[in-house]
């Protein structure tokens, strides 16, 4: 009987380990998202260069495509300056050493409004996550 109480507690355990392991790197992940779209809006070049993977991939709401980190970073910095943004019906799924935030982007660039759905896919590494694919798609 102890033996069966002893592996009940172990499994509760291991499950209790990894469910907060899941929930530190929601929690990373949630805030890449928040500092991303804040570097977006400030032009931070620095925060892209450290949080995007070198073969980062990027599809925009108008279907153009960008390959690579550096292609990603050059586009964004010429985009017009964001003045105001909502970000909603976010969602982060965290499967090992991969994670997928999904939500609702809306804001104003310039004298133009856009409202997108996105997906931004991230990997875990030794140097902690990266993104290394995001897409976006025009939504009302």
């Amino acid at each position: 009987m102890a033996r069966y109480a002893w592996l009940a507690m172990l499994a509760l355990l291991l499950t209790s380990t990894t469910t907060y392991a899941a929930d530190a790197d929601e929690q990373a992940v949630s805030k890449i998202e928040h500092d991303w779209n804040e570097a977006l809006r400030n032009q931070t070049r620095e925060f892209f260069e450290k949080t995007l993977s070198g073969d980062f991939t990027f599809v925009s709401e108008n279907g153009d495509f960008s390959d690579g980190r550096s292609a990603y970073i050059d586009g964004m910095m010429k985009m017009p300056k964001i003045i105001e943004y909502t970000v909603a019906d976010t969602k982060i799924r965290v499967h090992g050493s991969t994670a997928v935030a999904t939500g609702r982007w809306s804001g104003k660039q310039g004298t133009e409004s856009s409202v997108v759905r996105y997906t931004d896919t991230f990997a875990k590494g030794t140097d902690g996550w990266k993104a290394i694919a995001s897409q976006e798609t025009k939504a009302k």
